[in-house]
C-alpha cells in the first residue's frame, strides 16, 4: 500500500488476538489492509464492530443443540 502504520493500540491488539478468525488468515489480512487504508495518522484503528463475533460474546455455534450440530455436520 506504500503506507506505514506506526502503532497498534494495546486494546485493539487484545481484541485481534482474542478473535476466533473464522475466515482464517485471509480475514485478518483484510481487516488489517482496510485499517491501513481507513486510518488517519500513524495509529492503526481497524473497525472492530465489523467482526462477526467479538470476544466475550457467545458464538452462534455455542447456541446450537447437539442435534443441530450433528445435522450441520452431516449436511
Amino acid at each position: 500500500m506504500g503506507r506505514r502504520s506506526g502503532t497498534i493500540p494495546s486494546e485493539v491488539m487484545d481484541v485481534l488476538e482474542l478473535y476466533d478468525w473464522p475466515g482464517n488468515i485471509r480475514e485478518l489480512e483484510n481487516v488489517i489492509k482496510r485499517a491501513v487504508i481507513m486510518s488517519t495518522g500513524s495509529t492503526l484503528r481497524p473497525v472492530l464492530g465489523e467482526l462477526k463475533h467479538l470476544p466475550g460474546q457467545p458464538s452462534p455455534a455455542a447456541k446450537r443443540t447437539l442435534a443441530e450440530a450433528e445435522r450441520d455436520h452431516i449436511v
